[in-house]
């Protein structure tokens, strides 16, 4: 199988808006199968290196933390400060 890297970076862009989606909607910090499930529920079905390559992705551009102490918040993708929490 072949795959260009353009839907290589398609696939990863439309997974990160359904993970930023899920957080974004999150009651309570999710860990990566959490959020996998919550995607395949929905029927967004990717792998689980993708969606870890997302959320390692969202932490380091701080939308998203990987802090064990930190409380959920909305997510606000224009505004870094309120960041949604991820265990991995």
């Amino acid at each position: 199988m072949i795959i260009s890297v353009q839907g290589a970076r398609a696939s990863t862009s439309a997974c990160r808006a359904d993970v930023i989606h899920v957080l974004r909607n999150a009651a309570q910090r999710m860990t990566a199968s959490q959020i996998l499930g919550e995607l395949d529920h929905k029927g967004k079905v990717y792998g689980e290196r993708t969606v870890k390559g997302v959320l390692a992705l969202l932490v380091d551009e701080a939308i998203a933390e990987n802090d064990p102490n930190a409380k959920p918040q909305m997510i606000d993708t224009s505004n870094h400060s309120q960041r949604p929490c991820v265990s991995a």
